[in-house]
């Protein structure tokens, strides 16, 4: 592997530190040139979120955002609350996710 060095850090250029979400303004622009237009237009025009899609969200942040495809199985298959499974096509955006990639 590659590795980038800095004072502080050693990281690989292959692997995203997926630790490192933005917060100032200066860090997002930095991160744009990474992002896909669907993303850009996620950040660009928030929705607001139902209560189905917070408690979603909600539950997503507390299993370290577990991806919501999975999500949805486990909705599925009853070991989460199952009235999320109907989120299918309506799954909130994770900012901490998308720029985590």
């Amino acid at each position: 592997h590659e590795f980038l060095v800095d004072r502080e850090h050693l990281s690989s250029l292959t692997v995203p530190d997926i630790a490192s979400v933005p917060i100032s303004i200066e860090q997002y622009a930095a991160e744009l040139h990474k992002m896909t237009s669907d993303q850009l237009e996620a950040i660009a025009k928030p929705e607001s979120l139902d209560d189905d899609q917070k408690d979603l969200m909600a539950l997503h942040c507390k299993m370290n955002h577990l991806p919501f495809p999975a999500m949805i199985k486990l909705a599925e298959s009853g070991r989460i609350n199952k009235r999320l499974a109907k989120l299918k096509n309506r799954l909130p955006v994770c900012m901490s996710c998308v720029f985590g990639r």
